[in-house]
């Protein structure tokens, strides 16, 4: 309701994704949720047959993309590109898990004319 209020209140990456979430379907939602219970008791029971504290992996799992200027305006939805940037964030946000992304360094990325360092960061899942 607020997005319809006023749309320009928003980032144009926030009303594609919520142009996206507001097509899902009741019978999708509750399939979700029971995917979400599934993986939610395996995690458990890694942790608690393994002797778990945490799990340790980068917080992303490649080098993010350099964003277009297109981009900046007009926001992006590229499903494929973003799933491989946040697939190891995705499971602490999906199941609710307690998680920190500890700052480990830089590493170079060139870009169209020059070269800059990223920060990176290894995650750490309770």
């Amino acid at each position: 309701e607020a997005i319809s209020r006023n749309p320009n209140a928003f980032e144009p990456a926030t009303l594609i994704l919520s142009g996206i979430g507001s097509t899902a379907t009741a019978v999708e939602l509750l399939a979700a949720e029971q995917l979400r219970a599934w993986a939610f008791s395996y995690v458990e029971d890694l942790y608690n047959d393994l002797e778990l504290d945490f799990i340790i992996m980068p917080t992303v799992a490649v080098v993010p993309p350099i964003l277009t200027n297109e981009a900046k305006v007009n926001g992006e939805s590229n499903t494929g590109l973003t799933m491989k940037v946040v697939k190891n964030v995705f499971l602490a946000n999906f199941l609710g898990l307690p998680s920190y992304s500890l700052p480990i360094g830089h590493v170079p990325v060139e870009t169209y004319n020059d070269q800059h360092d990223i920060p990176i960061g290894l995650q750490l899942i309770g």
